[in-house]
């Protein structure tokens, strides 16, 4: 999750909180295309 990604990153206190729904959009968006690149063999 962006949690975990941003906590592993040693991302802190209100910095974490400025951030984490950037990292959460970034996360699905690679999930997408990934799944795009898949679908498309």
């Amino acid at each position: 999750s962006a949690h975990q990604a941003l906590s592993t990153a040693g991302v802190r206190g209100k910095k974490r909180k400025a951030v984490v729904d950037t990292v959460a959009a970034c996360m699905i968006l690679e999930d997408f295309l990934r799944f795009r690149r898949a679908s498309s063999l």
